[in-house]
């Protein structure tokens, strides 16, 4: 009996993996943005151009198996060439020390098949904290011989807990910064 057990159990633990899919992004359909007050008054919105992820998602079980993501700090866009000069700049997101910001899931907490909780460290200008993002699950869906995953990711984060513009008034820049991912991802 207890050889019987110990059989389903395992075969139960290989197979909660097995409908664990390899994604890769779709850099067309995906974004990586963020805004942040300025001056107390309005809001500024910026983007990053160049990004990449790995990500294994279970389409059966509707959850985030691993997730992993970096973003080129060069590729900054606020609509502002001397904004964006300034943020790469080393009072900012010191690009030359720092070039990537970083995110590793460390677990991924289900909600319901729409929507879970994504625990994992995020690393900017060589700061690593721990964060939670919000994570809208919006679907697997197929499209001739590809099968596409959407989910949407949300944060808000103080920009002062990792040395961004540490010494900047939050009269001039706002301390919370709202991050927003919107991906589309084709399964490998």
């Amino acid at each position: 009996m207890k050889k019987i057990l110990g059989s389903l159990c395992l075969a139960t633990f290989l197979c909660a993996g097995a409908n664990a899919s390899e994604f890769v992004l779709d850099k067309i359909h995906t974004s990586v943005e963020f805004k942040v007050k300025h001056m107390m008054i309005s809001t500024t919105k910026g983007s990053f151009k160049k990004f990449d992820a790995k990500i294994d998602f279970d389409e059966v079980l509707k959850e985030f198996k691993s997730f992993s993501a970096s973003v080129d700090v060069d590729s900054v866009d606020t609509n502002s060439d001397k904004r964006d000069k300034h943020i790469k700049a080393a009072d900012f997101l010191n690009m030359q020390k720092n070039p990537k910001l970083t995110f590793i899931m460390q677990r991924y907490e289900k909600l319901s098949d729409e929507s879970g909780k994504m625990h994992g460290v995020l690393t900017i200008n060589g700061v690593s904290k721990d964060v939670v993002f919000d994570v809208d699950v919006n679907g697997v869906a197929s499209m001739g011989a590809k099968t596409k995953l959407g989910f949407d990711m949300k944060l808000k984060l103080n920009r002062k807990d990792y040395n961004v513009a540490k010494d900047s008034s939050d009269k001039t820049i706002g301390n919370e910064v709202e991050v927003n991912v919107f991906v589309e991802a084709d399964k490998k």
